[in-house]
């Protein structure tokens, strides 16, 4: 458990997070005796107000309006609180408000440079360093949806093809020039690559000069894990929430990160057998049938501790059988009948465990999954259009 964050502090820039009404009085002292001494003073007509979890709440908007702040933010506010240049969104309304400001900024700078004679060459360098450019800072914490990316492309490739015979599609463009491509950068691929900040933050277990990483990881591990209190959710989607439950949440990028450079590594990782329980039952399975019972919703989230067991006696994997009193016993003599007709067969993630006696139970851990998945495994498996600004990321961004 971290230690709690009150202040949050950049420049002058100042964000103070208050529990109830006394403590405000106290900020209050303390900033004004600061100021006796210092000769400074607090802009309190440009302070702003926001509740952390969105709702609205008429008692502190007397308090703080009587105080001099009448700037309030909550679900219902039309645009979202920015703090730092970042968007701090608290309902659908405020990151569609975001997504027209931000496809708005794009369209105007198109517009701007449509004016000058520009080679494509020249276009997509124009987008490349200067009109994709005001996205990137925001896109490294904000999720936005598919919808908004190609919306965004749309407009991008009108800007940089403008009208020119034959067409040819988006994707053709951003492949490198050695490929028959022009090198413009992909904004969806460029957010992914963005987040290998956090993604060595996530993955790697101590960062003495990051004061996010014992923040981030908590949040992860309390709200994130599938209720396994690990980051089992990075490596294996069926143990996250539904897109939906957290639409807004900058998880949602971290997410699509790791999906997107294709981490396929799980069934050769060496994990303690209480681990191996924690997980969804596909994630034991080869080549599972697009077909196969298993796929269906109502059984996606099936866990491996539902069909297997930890033997005491023997220190090894087996089976479930009808005297454990499986909660699914109908499901677990179904796999066992397919798995003994070969219609289904296990990968080498639990061989060893059913195979291998005397093994220790051991405790539900993701070490053996963040080892594998490295920042090197992370390089080398990102889009050759964007691997220069991905190795800048890598060489420079992350003090």
């Amino acid at each position: 458990m971290p230690p709690p964050l009150k202040v949050l502090a950049y420049a002058d820039d100042v964000c103070v997070l208050l529990h109830s009404t006394d403590d405000y009085c106290r900020l209050r002292h303390h900033l004004d005796r600061y100021g006796s001494v210092s000769n400074a003073k607090v802009n309190i007509h440009k302070t702003e107000a926001f509740s952390l979890d969105g709702r609205s709440y008429p008692e502190w908007i007397a308090f703080l309006a009587a105080q001099g702040i009448s700037k309030w933010h909550d679900h219902s506010s039309p645009s979202p609180l920015r703090y730092l240049g970042f968007p701090l969104i608290q309902s659908f309304h405020q990151r569609r408000y975001l997504e027209q400001q931000l496809l708005q900024t794009v369209k105007s700078q198109c517009t701007i440079y449509s004016q000058r004679r520009l080679s494509i060459k020249g276009r997509v360098t124009i987008v490349n360093a200067l009109i994709l450019s005001k996205l990137w800072y925001v896109l490294r914490m904000v999720h936005l949806p598919t919808t908004f990316f190609r919306r965004l492309n749309s407009a991008i490739y009108q800007f940089v093809w403008h009208n020119c015979k034959p067409k040819i599609k988006y994707t053709q463009l951003c492949l490198d020039p050695k490929l028959g491509g022009l090198g413009l950068l992909d904004p969806q691929i460029q957010r992914h690559n963005l987040q290998i900040r956090w993604l060595r933050q996530v993955l790697e277990d101590n960062h003495p000069q990051s004061c996010s990483q014992p923040i981030l990881l908590d949040h992860i591990r309390r709200f994130h894990s599938g209720n396994t209190g690990t980051r089992l959710a990075l490596f294996f989607p069926l143990l996250r929430l539904r897109p939906a439950a957290h639409a807004n949440n900058f998880m949602q990028n971290i997410y699509e990160a790791v999906d997107s450079f294709g981490y396929a590594g799980t069934q050769q990782t060496k994990c303690t057998p209480a681990t191996l329980l924690s997980l969804p039952l596909s994630a034991i399975l080869a080549m599972i049938p697009t077909d196969y019972w298993i796929t269906r919703s109502r059984h996606k989230k099936l866990k491996v501790s539902q069909f297997f067991t930890y033997d005491h006696h023997f220190g090894c994997i087996r089976p479930l059988l009808s005297s454990d009193q499986p909660s699914s016993p109908r499901l677990v003599s179904k796999l066992s009948r397919d798995i003994h007709n070969r219609i289904i067969k296990l990968n080498q993630l639990i061989w060893p465990h059913i195979l291998n006696q005397n093994q220790p139970l051991g405790e539900v851990d993701d070490s053996a999954f963040t080892d594998a998945f490295s920042i090197s495994t992370i390089i080398g498996n990102a889009t050759n259009t964007n691997l220069q600004v991905v190795t800048f990321l890598e060489n420079a961004c992350f003090a």
